[in-house]
């Protein structure tokens, strides 16, 4: 099945299906890679870092994203991050020598702190998923939870030498569907998420004794038909703002706290109002032209650093198949490994 991309599909005001990943157990299939292949490089998923931050042109926050992560060279948000955390130390450390009153630290450290949660960047996955419903929506997962998945798809892999994201449901090449677990609620720090293959109780015929195989009932018919129309290119659901323009929404952000919190401006980022108001967009990003997309899991493309999070201590089917080559691995053992099942 040759897969082409929709290009109504890269269009900024086609309106996001957002998968939901609630308490409890939340049942997905995962889609093939989608767009242009130089885009996905057979990836079923994109990273994106990104910051929330309040828009120059409206003056609502949004999620803006992040360059690409250098350890050597960080982008000017996580560098401003890294300095208000040392500010916070500062200031405990001026408390605790006596050189500033206790409650007046308080207050200062607690708006710093809630500035710092606000604007660091976080890094989560976007996916291509159907529900149980036929609905194809986008899928988005903490790192924790694309982890387990990972492990998961790689598991299917090891059981079966199958795509677990095939669109097809063929005994010999079939997706499979994933459970996505969430314990605890909205809010809750304590969070927790992982993500297993789903299984149904199977009669065995010859024993009449109940046993429990992988989840791989069909997609509805429509999603295997139309996923060419269906799916989002995550690789466009952000426009990649330069470093340059980048620093100016940065710059105006801290010029609108620093009017509650003057201890947000720290050296490198001092702010003139007027300055800062215009800020000039990045283009947006053009349709590519069509092509084929192969279905395929490759190795991991999260081999950047993690941008650190700063830690502030308290003041005191029938349908044709498609040959895939699929490996989902962590090293180069595990890609061995994938690969020489899949040949």
């Amino acid at each position: 099945m040759a897969i082409t991309i929709n290009l109504d599909s890269l269009k900024q005001r086609r309106e996001f299906v957002r998968h939901p990943v609630n308490p409890g157990h939340n049942i997905y299939r995962i889609l093939p890679p989608f767009g242009p292949v130089d885009n996905h490089n057979n990836y079923p998923f994109k990273r994106w870092t990104i910051s929330w931050m309040i828009n120059p042109e409206n003056g609502r926050r949004k999620p803006f994203a992040l360059p690409p992560f250098e350890k050597d060279n960080p982008d000017c948000v996580s560098q401003y991050v890294n300095l208000l955390v040392k500010k916070v130390e500062e200031i405990k450390k001026e408390v605790a020598e006596g050189s500033m009153e206790l409650e007046e630290g308080k207050v200062i450290v607690k708006a710093l702190n809630e500035v710092i949660s606000s604007i660091r960047p976080k890094s989560t996955y976007f996916y291509n998923a159907v529900n149980k419903a036929g609905v194809v929506g986008i899928l988005e997962l903490k790192k924790t939870a694309h982890d387990s998945l990972k492990k998961a798809m790689f598991q299917y892999i090891q059981d079966y030498s199958q795509d677990p994201t095939s669109l097809l449901s063929d005994s010999d090449d079939s997706g499979v569907w994933f459970n996505v677990i969430r314990d605890g609620e909205k809010g809750d720090k304590e969070t927790k998420y992982s993500v297993e293959k789903c299984q149904k109780k199977v009669k065995n015929p010859a024993t009449g004794k109940l046993t429990f195989e992988d989840d791989q009932d069909p997609l509805p018919e429509h999603v295997v038909d139309s996923y060419a129309q269906m799916g989002y290119d995550v690789y466009n659901l952000y426009t990649q703002m330069t470093p340059d323009n980048l620093r100016k929404v940065l710059l105006f952000n801290i010029s609108q706290l620093a009017k509650v919190t003057p201890h947000v401006v720290v050296p490198g980022f001092e702010v003139d109002v007027e300055e800062v108001q215009e800020v000039v967009q990045a283009p947006k990003a053009k349709p590519a032209p069509a092509k084929k997309v192969v279905l395929a899991i490759e190795e991991d493309d999260d081999v950047e650093e993690e941008i650190p999070a700063p830690k502030a201590k308290p003041v005191v089917s029938t349908k044709p198949k498609v040959p895939v080559k699929t490996v989902i691995t962590d090293d180069d053992e595990f890609m061995s490994m994938a690969n020489s099942m899949l040949l």
